[in-house]
Protein backbone atom coordinates (compact mmCIF):
# COMPACT_ATOMS: atom_id res chain seq x y z
CA UNK A 1 0.00 0.00 0.00
CA UNK A 2 1.67 3.37 -1.06
CA UNK A 3 1.55 6.24 1.47
CA UNK A 4 -0.14 8.20 -0.72
CA UNK A 5 -3.20 6.12 -0.88
CA UNK A 6 -3.00 5.68 3.37
CA UNK A 7 -2.88 9.90 3.64
CA UNK A 8 -5.80 9.88 1.58
CA UNK A 9 -7.48 7.32 3.54
CA UNK A 10 -6.77 8.75 6.53
CA UNK A 11 -7.79 12.57 4.87
CA UNK A 12 -10.97 10.48 4.36
CA UNK A 13 -11.71 9.14 8.04
CA UNK A 14 -10.86 12.76 9.05
CA UNK A 15 -12.97 14.50 7.20
CA UNK A 16 -15.99 11.99 8.60
CA UNK A 17 -15.25 12.29 11.87
CA UNK A 18 -15.20 15.93 12.12
CA UNK A 19 -18.16 17.02 9.28
CA UNK A 20 -20.70 14.54 9.61
CA UNK A 21 -21.06 14.68 13.84
CA UNK A 22 -21.43 18.67 12.87
CA UNK A 23 -24.11 18.65 10.39
CA UNK A 24 -26.21 15.67 12.11
CA UNK A 25 -25.68 18.11 15.49
CA UNK A 26 -27.23 20.62 12.88
CA UNK A 27 -30.20 18.48 11.87
CA UNK A 28 -29.21 17.92 8.49
CA UNK A 29 -28.26 14.08 8.94
CA UNK A 30 -25.10 11.96 8.20
CA UNK A 31 -25.94 11.09 4.33
CA UNK A 32 -25.86 15.75 3.77
CA UNK A 33 -22.88 15.19 6.60
CA UNK A 34 -20.83 12.76 3.72
CA UNK A 35 -21.93 14.18 0.67
CA UNK A 36 -20.43 17.42 2.00
CA UNK A 37 -17.27 16.03 3.43
CA UNK A 38 -16.55 14.84 0.10
CA UNK A 39 -16.78 18.21 -1.65
CA UNK A 40 -14.34 19.89 0.63
CA UNK A 41 -11.54 17.15 0.39
CA UNK A 42 -12.46 15.67 -3.19
CA UNK A 43 -11.47 17.91 -6.90
CA UNK A 44 -14.33 19.81 -6.24
CA UNK A 45 -12.84 22.21 -3.45
CA UNK A 46 -9.94 21.24 -1.78
CA UNK A 47 -8.67 18.58 -3.93
CA UNK A 48 -6.56 16.41 -0.70
CA UNK A 49 -8.38 13.03 -2.26
CA UNK A 50 -8.09 12.25 -5.97
CA UNK A 51 -8.51 8.84 -5.81
CA UNK A 52 -12.19 8.83 -5.57
CA UNK A 53 -12.72 6.47 -8.74
CA UNK A 54 -11.17 3.60 -6.83
CA UNK A 55 -12.82 4.39 -3.37
CA UNK A 56 -15.86 4.75 -5.35
CA UNK A 57 -15.23 0.97 -6.82
CA UNK A 58 -14.65 -0.40 -3.34
CA UNK A 59 -17.38 1.99 -1.59
CA UNK A 60 -20.54 0.60 -3.77
CA UNK A 61 -19.82 -2.64 -1.60
CA UNK A 62 -22.04 -0.10 1.01
CA UNK A 63 -24.60 0.17 -1.16
CA UNK A 64 -24.61 -4.18 -1.46
CA UNK A 65 -24.59 -4.67 2.20
CA UNK A 66 -27.72 -1.73 2.84
CA UNK A 67 -30.41 -3.91 0.04
CA UNK A 68 -29.31 -6.94 1.81
CA UNK A 69 -30.02 -5.77 5.13
CA UNK A 70 -33.29 -4.59 3.65
CA UNK A 71 -33.93 -7.77 2.15
CA UNK A 72 -33.18 -9.96 5.27
CA UNK A 73 -36.10 -7.99 7.16
CA UNK A 74 -38.30 -9.29 4.41
CA UNK A 75 -39.83 -12.72 4.38
CA UNK A 76 -41.27 -13.68 1.20
CA UNK A 77 -44.91 -13.78 2.31
CA UNK A 78 -44.35 -9.93 3.62
CA UNK A 79 -43.06 -9.44 -0.07
CA UNK A 80 -46.05 -10.87 -1.22
CA UNK A 81 -48.74 -8.28 0.74
CA UNK A 82 -46.88 -5.80 -0.43
CA UNK A 83 -46.86 -6.73 -4.69
CA UNK A 84 -49.82 -3.93 -4.74
CA UNK A 85 -47.23 -0.78 -3.37
CA UNK A 86 -44.55 -2.57 -5.35
CA UNK A 87 -45.72 -3.51 -8.56
CA UNK A 88 -48.40 -0.82 -8.96
CA UNK A 89 -47.06 2.12 -7.26
CA UNK A 90 -43.35 1.53 -8.43
CA UNK A 91 -44.34 0.66 -11.67
CA UNK A 92 -46.83 3.70 -11.84
CA UNK A 93 -44.23 5.85 -10.78
CA UNK A 94 -41.51 4.45 -13.17
CA UNK A 95 -43.66 4.98 -16.39
CA UNK A 96 -45.22 8.33 -15.22
CA UNK A 97 -41.86 10.04 -14.30
CA UNK A 98 -39.92 8.56 -16.96
CA UNK A 99 -42.93 9.56 -19.88
CA UNK A 100 -43.35 13.15 -18.57
CA UNK A 101 -38.99 13.49 -18.20
CA UNK A 102 -38.96 11.88 -21.38
CA UNK A 103 -41.35 14.05 -23.33
CA UNK A 104 -39.51 17.44 -21.26
CA UNK A 105 -35.98 15.73 -22.71
CA UNK A 106 -37.89 15.31 -26.49
CA UNK A 107 -38.89 18.70 -26.59
CA UNK A 108 -35.16 19.93 -25.92
CA UNK A 109 -34.02 17.73 -28.94
CA UNK A 110 -33.24 14.97 -27.98
CA UNK A 111 -34.03 11.66 -29.98
CA UNK A 112 -36.99 9.79 -28.93
CA UNK A 113 -34.93 6.65 -28.47
CA UNK A 114 -32.78 8.97 -25.96
CA UNK A 115 -35.48 10.83 -24.73
CA UNK A 116 -37.22 7.54 -23.92
CA UNK A 117 -33.88 6.09 -21.90
CA UNK A 118 -32.40 9.45 -20.27
CA UNK A 119 -36.21 10.24 -18.91
CA UNK A 120 -36.81 6.35 -17.37
CA UNK A 121 -32.65 7.36 -16.03
CA UNK A 122 -34.02 9.99 -14.33
CA UNK A 123 -37.23 8.68 -13.33
CA UNK A 124 -35.20 6.27 -11.10
CA UNK A 125 -34.19 7.54 -7.58
CA UNK A 126 -31.26 6.53 -5.19
CA UNK A 127 -31.72 3.61 -2.64
CA UNK A 128 -28.72 4.17 -1.09
CA UNK A 129 -30.14 7.97 -0.28
CA UNK A 130 -33.43 7.54 0.79
CA UNK A 131 -33.53 4.52 2.79
CA UNK A 132 -30.50 5.69 4.93
CA UNK A 133 -32.26 9.08 5.31
CA UNK A 134 -35.43 6.93 6.57
CA UNK A 135 -33.25 4.49 8.38
CA UNK A 136 -32.21 7.41 10.09
CA UNK A 137 -35.58 8.91 11.08
CA UNK A 138 -36.75 4.76 11.73
CA UNK A 139 -39.69 5.40 9.23
CA UNK A 140 -38.74 2.29 7.57
CA UNK A 141 -41.79 0.75 9.00
CA UNK A 142 -44.13 3.87 8.77
CA UNK A 143 -46.84 4.43 5.87
CA UNK A 144 -44.32 6.84 3.87
CA UNK A 145 -41.09 4.41 4.24
CA UNK A 146 -43.05 1.35 3.41
CA UNK A 147 -44.53 3.08 0.21
CA UNK A 148 -40.91 4.46 -0.74
CA UNK A 149 -39.27 1.41 -0.10
CA UNK A 150 -41.74 -0.29 -2.50
CA UNK A 151 -41.01 2.08 -5.48
CA UNK A 152 -37.17 1.87 -4.49
CA UNK A 153 -37.49 -1.80 -4.99
CA UNK A 154 -39.29 -1.68 -8.31
CA UNK A 155 -36.81 0.66 -9.75
CA UNK A 156 -34.00 -1.58 -8.41
CA UNK A 157 -35.73 -4.57 -10.33
CA UNK A 158 -36.06 -2.58 -13.46
CA UNK A 159 -32.39 -2.02 -14.06
CA UNK A 160 -31.99 -4.97 -15.84
CA UNK A 161 -34.46 -4.66 -18.36
CA UNK A 162 -33.77 -0.74 -18.63
CA UNK A 163 -29.93 -1.92 -19.87
CA UNK A 164 -31.82 -4.42 -22.11
CA UNK A 165 -33.25 -1.68 -24.00
CA UNK A 166 -30.29 0.77 -24.17
CA UNK A 167 -29.08 -1.92 -26.48
CA UNK A 168 -32.34 -2.18 -27.78
CA UNK A 169 -32.53 1.44 -29.03
CA UNK A 170 -28.57 1.65 -29.33
CA UNK A 171 -27.19 2.08 -32.64
CA UNK A 172 -24.50 -0.71 -32.21
CA UNK A 173 -27.25 -3.04 -30.44
CA UNK A 174 -28.99 -5.80 -32.16
CA UNK A 175 -32.23 -6.98 -31.14
CA UNK A 176 -30.65 -10.64 -31.18
CA UNK A 177 -29.10 -9.61 -28.07
CA UNK A 178 -32.11 -9.42 -26.28
CA UNK A 179 -33.10 -12.85 -25.80
CA UNK A 180 -29.86 -13.94 -24.98
CA UNK A 181 -29.51 -11.08 -21.98
CA UNK A 182 -33.18 -12.14 -21.07
CA UNK A 183 -32.64 -15.71 -20.27
CA UNK A 184 -28.89 -15.12 -18.73
CA UNK A 185 -30.82 -12.79 -15.93
CA UNK A 186 -33.09 -15.79 -15.66
CA UNK A 187 -30.50 -17.71 -15.59
CA UNK A 188 -28.80 -15.71 -12.73
CA UNK A 189 -31.63 -15.40 -10.58
CA UNK A 190 -31.93 -19.50 -10.49
CA UNK A 191 -29.08 -19.66 -9.77
CA UNK A 192 -28.98 -17.44 -6.72
CA UNK A 193 -32.25 -18.54 -5.34
CA UNK A 194 -30.89 -22.19 -5.84
CA UNK A 195 -27.35 -21.37 -3.79
CA UNK A 196 -28.93 -19.41 -1.35
CA UNK A 197 -31.00 -21.81 -0.21
CA UNK A 198 -29.10 -24.32 0.13
CA UNK A 199 -26.41 -21.91 2.02
CA UNK A 200 -28.96 -21.13 4.68
CA UNK A 201 -30.10 -24.51 4.52
CA UNK A 202 -27.08 -26.59 5.06
CA UNK A 203 -23.95 -24.44 5.18
CA UNK A 204 -24.84 -21.87 7.59
CA UNK A 205 -26.00 -24.69 10.35
CA UNK A 206 -22.50 -26.33 9.64
CA UNK A 207 -20.17 -23.82 10.51
CA UNK A 208 -22.62 -22.28 13.19
CA UNK A 209 -21.64 -25.86 15.19
CA UNK A 210 -18.27 -25.45 14.94
CA UNK A 211 -18.70 -21.89 17.18
CA UNK A 212 -15.82 -19.74 14.77
CA UNK A 213 -17.43 -16.38 14.51
CA UNK A 214 -15.10 -15.94 11.62
CA UNK A 215 -16.18 -18.30 9.60
CA UNK A 216 -19.95 -17.17 10.08
CA UNK A 217 -18.48 -13.72 8.65
CA UNK A 218 -16.72 -15.13 6.00
CA UNK A 219 -19.97 -16.90 4.57
CA UNK A 220 -21.98 -14.24 5.01
CA UNK A 221 -20.21 -12.05 3.12
CA UNK A 222 -19.28 -14.81 0.26
CA UNK A 223 -22.81 -15.70 0.05
CA UNK A 224 -23.74 -11.48 -0.01
CA UNK A 225 -21.18 -10.50 -2.91
CA UNK A 226 -21.66 -13.98 -4.55
CA UNK A 227 -25.65 -13.07 -5.18
CA UNK A 228 -24.62 -9.54 -5.88
CA UNK A 229 -21.44 -10.71 -7.85
CA UNK A 230 -23.92 -13.02 -9.91
CA UNK A 231 -27.02 -11.10 -10.80
CA UNK A 232 -24.66 -8.20 -12.25
CA UNK A 233 -22.88 -10.37 -14.38
CA UNK A 234 -26.23 -11.14 -15.65
CA UNK A 235 -26.66 -7.81 -17.07
CA UNK A 236 -28.93 -6.80 -13.59
CA UNK A 237 -27.52 -4.59 -10.61
CA UNK A 238 -25.45 -5.81 -7.76
CA UNK A 239 -28.01 -4.36 -5.55
CA UNK A 240 -30.57 -6.57 -6.60
CA UNK A 241 -28.40 -9.51 -6.56
CA UNK A 242 -28.07 -8.74 -2.72
CA UNK A 243 -31.54 -8.01 -1.96
CA UNK A 244 -32.30 -11.35 -3.25
CA UNK A 245 -29.73 -13.04 -0.79
CA UNK A 246 -31.38 -10.85 2.45
CA UNK A 247 -34.98 -12.07 0.87
CA UNK A 248 -33.48 -16.11 0.93
CA UNK A 249 -32.14 -15.32 4.47
CA UNK A 250 -35.42 -13.75 5.65
CA UNK A 251 -36.78 -16.85 7.45
CA UNK A 252 -33.53 -18.24 8.71
CA UNK A 253 -32.52 -18.23 12.01
CA UNK A 254 -29.30 -17.28 11.17
CA UNK A 255 -30.14 -13.88 10.23
CA UNK A 256 -29.59 -11.41 13.10
CA UNK A 257 -26.47 -12.63 13.89
CA UNK A 258 -25.58 -12.64 9.98
CA UNK A 259 -27.02 -8.98 10.18
CA UNK A 260 -24.98 -7.68 13.06
CA UNK A 261 -21.45 -9.42 11.48
CA UNK A 262 -22.33 -7.50 8.00
CA UNK A 263 -22.95 -4.11 10.02
CA UNK A 264 -19.86 -2.49 10.35
CA UNK A 265 -18.63 -2.96 6.46
CA UNK A 266 -22.11 -1.67 5.61
CA UNK A 267 -21.77 1.65 8.09
CA UNK A 268 -18.36 2.91 6.73
CA UNK A 269 -19.05 1.77 2.98
CA UNK A 270 -22.19 3.34 2.83
CA UNK A 271 -20.30 6.72 4.21
CA UNK A 272 -17.27 6.03 1.84
CA UNK A 273 -19.85 5.90 -1.37
CA UNK A 274 -21.86 8.89 -0.57
CA UNK A 275 -18.33 11.06 0.24
CA UNK A 276 -17.54 9.66 -3.78
CA UNK A 277 -21.04 10.96 -4.84
CA UNK A 278 -19.61 14.48 -3.52
CA UNK A 279 -16.39 14.09 -4.94
CA UNK A 280 -17.19 13.01 -8.25
CA UNK A 281 -18.97 16.34 -8.85
CA UNK A 282 -17.09 17.98 -11.95
CA UNK A 283 -16.10 21.60 -10.71
CA UNK A 284 -15.34 23.38 -14.34
CA UNK A 285 -18.67 21.95 -15.57
CA UNK A 286 -20.79 23.22 -12.55
CA UNK A 287 -18.85 27.19 -13.20
CA UNK A 288 -19.70 27.46 -16.73
CA UNK A 289 -23.30 25.84 -16.39
CA UNK A 290 -24.18 26.71 -13.05
CA UNK A 291 -27.60 28.76 -13.52
CA UNK A 292 -28.63 26.33 -16.10
CA UNK A 293 -27.55 23.34 -14.28
CA UNK A 294 -28.87 24.37 -10.79
CA UNK A 295 -32.36 25.36 -13.28
CA UNK A 296 -32.60 21.85 -14.55
CA UNK A 297 -31.85 19.90 -11.06
CA UNK A 298 -34.45 21.86 -9.06
CA UNK A 299 -36.48 21.36 -12.08
CA UNK A 300 -36.10 17.79 -12.40
CA UNK A 301 -36.81 17.67 -8.75
CA UNK A 302 -39.66 19.66 -8.66
CA UNK A 303 -41.43 17.42 -11.01
CA UNK A 304 -40.81 14.39 -9.52
CA UNK A 305 -41.85 15.10 -6.39
CA UNK A 306 -45.14 16.86 -7.91
CA UNK A 307 -45.62 13.46 -9.87
CA UNK A 308 -44.65 10.98 -7.05
CA UNK A 309 -46.62 12.82 -4.42
CA UNK A 310 -50.01 12.61 -6.40
CA UNK A 311 -49.10 8.71 -7.11
CA UNK A 312 -48.66 8.72 -3.40
CA UNK A 313 -51.79 10.44 -2.74
CA UNK A 314 -54.18 7.72 -5.25
CA UNK A 315 -52.26 4.55 -3.21
CA UNK A 316 -53.74 5.58 -0.24
CA UNK A 317 -51.26 7.95 1.79
CA UNK A 318 -52.42 11.09 3.85
CA UNK A 319 -51.63 14.34 2.17
CA UNK A 320 -48.28 14.83 4.65
CA UNK A 321 -46.78 11.45 3.64
CA UNK A 322 -47.56 12.08 0.24
CA UNK A 323 -45.80 15.35 -0.06
CA UNK A 324 -42.46 14.21 1.89
CA UNK A 325 -42.15 10.80 0.27
CA UNK A 326 -42.13 12.47 -3.06
CA UNK A 327 -39.23 14.81 -1.85
CA UNK A 328 -37.43 12.41 -0.47
CA UNK A 329 -37.89 10.36 -3.74
CA UNK A 330 -37.13 13.71 -5.99
CA UNK A 331 -33.58 12.92 -6.63
CA UNK A 332 -31.62 10.61 -9.57
CA UNK A 333 -30.45 7.52 -8.68
CA UNK A 334 -26.72 5.98 -9.03
CA UNK A 335 -28.02 3.80 -11.74
CA UNK A 336 -29.23 6.65 -13.35
CA UNK A 337 -25.50 7.09 -14.21
CA UNK A 338 -24.52 3.77 -15.42
CA UNK A 339 -27.72 4.16 -17.90
CA UNK A 340 -25.89 7.22 -18.97
CA UNK A 341 -22.74 5.82 -20.06
CA UNK A 342 -23.79 2.95 -21.37
CA UNK A 343 -26.81 4.92 -23.83
CA UNK A 344 -23.18 7.11 -24.61
CA UNK A 345 -21.33 4.00 -25.92
CA UNK A 346 -24.57 3.20 -27.60
CA UNK A 347 -24.27 6.41 -29.66
CA UNK A 348 -27.66 7.63 -28.10
CA UNK A 349 -26.37 10.72 -26.67
CA UNK A 350 -23.35 12.26 -27.00
CA UNK A 351 -20.24 13.47 -24.58
CA UNK A 352 -21.37 16.52 -24.00
CA UNK A 353 -25.35 15.35 -23.15
CA UNK A 354 -24.04 12.79 -20.99
CA UNK A 355 -22.26 14.75 -18.66
CA UNK A 356 -24.86 17.70 -18.24
CA UNK A 357 -27.01 14.79 -17.42
CA UNK A 358 -24.47 13.64 -15.29
CA UNK A 359 -24.26 16.66 -13.35
CA UNK A 360 -27.99 16.78 -12.77
CA UNK A 361 -28.08 13.19 -11.43
CA UNK A 362 -25.49 14.03 -8.75
CA UNK A 363 -26.75 17.47 -8.22
CA UNK A 364 -29.86 15.86 -7.45
CA UNK A 365 -28.25 13.96 -4.54
CA UNK A 366 -26.64 16.46 -3.49
CA UNK A 367 -29.76 18.74 -2.69
CA UNK A 368 -31.90 15.61 -1.25
CA UNK A 369 -31.11 16.55 2.23
CA UNK A 370 -32.53 20.11 1.33
CA UNK A 371 -35.32 19.24 -0.53
CA UNK A 372 -36.44 16.65 1.90
CA UNK A 373 -36.21 19.29 4.63
CA UNK A 374 -38.29 21.37 3.03
CA UNK A 375 -40.55 19.14 2.11
CA UNK A 376 -40.96 18.20 5.64
CA UNK A 377 -41.75 21.56 6.15
CA UNK A 378 -44.63 21.79 3.44
CA UNK A 379 -46.13 18.82 4.98
CA UNK A 380 -47.01 20.60 7.87
CA UNK A 381 -48.92 22.97 6.43
CA UNK A 382 -51.54 20.11 5.56
CA UNK A 383 -53.76 18.15 8.00
CA UNK A 384 -52.51 15.45 9.94
CA UNK A 385 -52.53 12.26 7.53
CA UNK A 386 -55.81 9.91 9.10
CA UNK A 387 -55.52 5.76 9.44
CA UNK A 388 -55.99 4.18 5.83
CA UNK A 389 -57.34 0.46 6.16
CA UNK A 390 -55.07 -0.56 2.96
CA UNK A 391 -51.67 -1.15 1.93
CA UNK A 392 -50.32 1.55 3.43
CA UNK A 393 -50.79 0.95 7.02
CA UNK A 394 -47.49 -0.64 8.45
CA UNK A 395 -46.67 -4.37 8.57
CA UNK A 396 -46.96 -5.55 12.17
CA UNK A 397 -45.34 -8.97 11.29
CA UNK A 398 -41.89 -8.70 12.21
CA UNK A 399 -41.85 -6.32 15.39
CA UNK A 400 -42.86 -7.08 18.85
CA UNK A 401 -43.70 -5.46 21.80
CA UNK A 402 -44.10 -6.43 25.63
CA UNK A 403 -42.63 -9.93 24.63
CA UNK A 404 -40.40 -11.79 26.88
CA UNK A 405 -36.65 -12.38 25.34
CA UNK A 406 -34.71 -15.78 26.40
CA UNK A 407 -31.48 -15.51 26.01
CA UNK A 408 -30.23 -19.21 26.06
CA UNK A 409 -32.28 -21.73 25.22
CA UNK A 410 -30.80 -24.58 27.00
CA UNK A 411 -32.47 -27.15 29.53
CA UNK A 412 -33.32 -24.29 31.72
CA UNK A 413 -34.35 -21.57 28.80
CA UNK A 414 -36.42 -24.32 27.27
CA UNK A 415 -38.18 -24.97 30.88
CA UNK A 416 -38.82 -21.50 31.11
CA UNK A 417 -40.29 -21.14 27.24
CA UNK A 418 -42.42 -23.81 28.10
CA UNK A 419 -44.02 -22.26 31.02
CA UNK A 420 -44.49 -18.99 29.00
CA UNK A 421 -46.29 -20.81 26.13
CA UNK A 422 -48.74 -22.62 28.41
CA UNK A 423 -49.38 -18.92 29.52
CA UNK A 424 -49.72 -17.93 26.40
CA UNK A 425 -47.06 -15.26 26.74
CA UNK A 426 -44.95 -14.41 23.28
CA UNK A 427 -41.94 -15.14 23.33
CA UNK A 428 -38.57 -14.71 21.39
CA UNK A 429 -34.87 -16.91 22.75
CA UNK A 430 -31.38 -16.85 20.91
CA UNK A 431 -28.48 -19.51 21.40
CA UNK A 432 -25.22 -20.51 20.39
CA UNK A 433 -26.30 -24.12 19.48
CA UNK A 434 -26.70 -24.75 16.30
CA UNK A 435 -28.29 -28.20 16.61
CA UNK A 436 -30.47 -26.87 19.62
CA UNK A 437 -32.00 -23.99 17.01
CA UNK A 438 -32.50 -26.64 14.31
CA UNK A 439 -34.23 -28.67 17.06
CA UNK A 440 -36.49 -25.75 17.63
CA UNK A 441 -36.87 -24.55 14.57
CA UNK A 442 -38.60 -28.10 13.20
CA UNK A 443 -41.03 -27.59 16.06
CA UNK A 444 -41.81 -24.31 14.93
CA UNK A 445 -40.32 -22.05 17.61
CA UNK A 446 -39.39 -18.50 17.50
CA UNK A 447 -35.32 -19.48 19.00
CA UNK A 448 -32.58 -17.44 16.70
CA UNK A 449 -28.72 -18.23 16.04
CA UNK A 450 -26.33 -15.24 17.89
CA UNK A 451 -24.46 -13.91 20.64
CA UNK A 452 -26.62 -12.25 23.20
CA UNK A 453 -23.30 -10.39 24.53
CA UNK A 454 -24.00 -7.99 21.61
CA UNK A 455 -26.54 -5.34 21.32
CA UNK A 456 -26.80 -5.48 17.81
CA UNK A 457 -28.64 -9.06 18.70
CA UNK A 458 -30.46 -7.82 21.44
CA UNK A 459 -32.29 -4.89 19.66
CA UNK A 460 -32.85 -6.90 16.11
CA UNK A 461 -34.87 -9.30 18.78
CA UNK A 462 -36.93 -5.32 20.14
CA UNK A 463 -35.10 -6.27 23.59
CA UNK A 464 -35.92 -2.56 23.97
CA UNK A 465 -39.56 -3.22 23.86
CA UNK A 466 -39.42 -6.21 26.10
CA UNK A 467 -41.97 -6.68 29.02
CA UNK A 468 -39.16 -8.84 30.67
CA UNK A 469 -35.78 -10.58 29.55
CA UNK A 470 -34.67 -13.86 30.87
CA UNK A 471 -30.86 -14.62 31.03
CA UNK A 472 -30.33 -18.90 31.10
CA UNK A 473 -26.75 -18.94 30.54
CA UNK A 474 -24.63 -20.92 32.48
CA UNK A 475 -21.65 -19.58 31.66
CA UNK A 476 -21.15 -16.58 34.51
CA UNK A 477 -18.73 -14.15 32.10
CA UNK A 478 -21.21 -14.89 28.99
CA UNK A 479 -24.02 -13.88 31.46
CA UNK A 480 -22.54 -10.71 32.74
CA UNK A 481 -21.80 -9.34 28.96
CA UNK A 482 -25.09 -10.05 28.45
CA UNK A 483 -26.35 -7.73 30.88
CA UNK A 484 -23.86 -5.02 29.87
CA UNK A 485 -25.10 -5.45 26.55
CA UNK A 486 -28.65 -5.17 27.30
CA UNK A 487 -27.75 -1.91 29.41
CA UNK A 488 -26.52 -0.49 26.64
CA UNK A 489 -29.51 -0.70 24.39
CA UNK A 490 -32.37 -0.92 27.14
CA UNK A 491 -31.35 0.63 30.38
CA UNK A 492 -34.86 0.43 31.78
CA UNK A 493 -35.86 -3.16 30.74
CA UNK A 494 -36.33 -5.52 33.75
CA UNK A 495 -34.04 -8.83 33.86
CA UNK A 496 -34.44 -11.88 35.79
CA UNK A 497 -31.01 -14.32 35.71
CA UNK A 498 -30.16 -17.41 36.51
CA UNK A 499 -26.68 -17.73 39.00
CA UNK A 500 -24.71 -20.86 39.80
CA UNK A 501 -24.47 -19.73 43.19
CA UNK A 502 -25.40 -17.12 45.95
CA UNK A 503 -21.83 -15.16 44.92
CA UNK A 504 -22.62 -14.65 41.07
CA UNK A 505 -25.74 -13.75 42.23
CA UNK A 506 -24.87 -11.11 44.02
CA UNK A 507 -22.51 -9.82 41.08
CA UNK A 508 -25.55 -9.69 38.96
CA UNK A 509 -28.02 -7.66 41.60
CA UNK A 510 -24.75 -5.41 40.78
CA UNK A 511 -26.08 -4.76 37.48
CA UNK A 512 -29.46 -3.83 38.22
CA UNK A 513 -30.82 -7.38 37.94
CA UNK A 514 -34.40 -7.37 39.07
CA UNK A 515 -33.88 -11.24 40.62
CA UNK A 516 -31.04 -13.75 40.16
CA UNK A 517 -32.01 -17.06 41.22
CA UNK A 518 -29.25 -19.43 42.52
CA UNK A 519 -29.56 -22.68 41.41
CA UNK A 520 -28.06 -24.18 44.84
CA UNK A 521 -30.69 -22.22 46.37
CA UNK A 522 -33.41 -24.07 44.28
CA UNK A 523 -31.90 -27.41 43.80
CA UNK A 524 -31.35 -28.33 47.41
CA UNK A 525 -35.02 -26.48 48.52
CA UNK A 526 -36.49 -29.15 46.14
CA UNK A 527 -34.05 -31.93 47.22
CA UNK A 528 -34.49 -31.15 50.69
CA UNK A 529 -39.12 -31.23 50.10
CA UNK A 530 -38.50 -34.25 48.36
CA UNK A 531 -36.73 -35.76 51.41
CA UNK A 532 -39.41 -34.87 53.66
CA UNK A 533 -42.12 -35.69 51.43
CA UNK A 534 -40.75 -39.45 51.75
CA UNK A 535 -40.54 -39.54 55.24
CA UNK A 536 -44.65 -38.34 55.64
CA UNK A 537 -44.72 -34.46 55.86
CA UNK A 538 -47.87 -33.02 54.52
CA UNK A 539 -48.54 -31.13 51.54
CA UNK A 540 -49.56 -28.21 54.01
CA UNK A 541 -46.40 -28.39 55.56
CA UNK A 542 -44.53 -28.86 52.88
CA UNK A 543 -45.88 -25.26 51.27
CA UNK A 544 -45.40 -23.46 54.07
CA UNK A 545 -41.65 -24.10 55.02
CA UNK A 546 -41.20 -24.08 51.14
CA UNK A 547 -42.79 -20.58 50.99
CA UNK A 548 -40.93 -19.81 53.99
CA UNK A 549 -37.39 -20.87 53.16
CA UNK A 550 -37.31 -19.39 49.58
CA UNK A 551 -38.46 -15.70 51.11
CA UNK A 552 -35.69 -15.78 53.72
CA UNK A 553 -33.40 -16.72 50.75
CA UNK A 554 -34.23 -13.95 48.13
CA UNK A 555 -34.41 -11.86 51.20
CA UNK A 556 -31.16 -12.13 51.75
CA UNK A 557 -29.71 -12.23 48.51
CA UNK A 558 -31.27 -8.99 48.23
CA UNK A 559 -29.35 -7.43 51.28
CA UNK A 560 -32.91 -7.18 53.85
CA UNK A 561 -31.91 -7.68 56.78
CA UNK A 562 -35.42 -10.05 57.81
CA UNK A 563 -37.63 -11.96 56.00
Amino acid sequence: MSSDFLLQALILLGAIVLVVPLLQKVGAGSVAGYLVAGLLVGPPMLGWVTEYQLIGSIAEFGVVFLLFSIGIELRPARLWLMRRLVFGLGSAQLLLCGAAIAGTLYLAGFTPAAASVCGLALALSSTAIVVQLLAERRELASHRGRASFAILLLQDVAVAPLITLVYLLGAHGAGGEALPAGLKAVGALLAVLVLGRFAWRHLLPTLAALRNADMLVAVALLLVLGAAWTMEHAGASLALGAFLAGVLLADSPFRHQVVADIQPFRGILLGLFFMTVGMSIDRDGVLANGPLLLGLTLGLMALKTLLTAVLLRAFGLGVRDAVQGGALLSQAGEFALILFALAAGQSLIDAEAKQLLYQVAVSSMLLTPLLDFAGTRLARLFPAPQPVADAGAPEQEGTHDGHVVICGFGRVGQQAARVLEANRTPWLAIDLASATIEQARTARLPVFYGDCGRSEILRALDAEQAALVLVTLDDATAAERTLLALRQIAPGVRVIARASDDAQAQLLRAHGVLRAVPETTEYSLQLALAALGELGLDDERRDELEAGFRAHEYARLLGRPNA
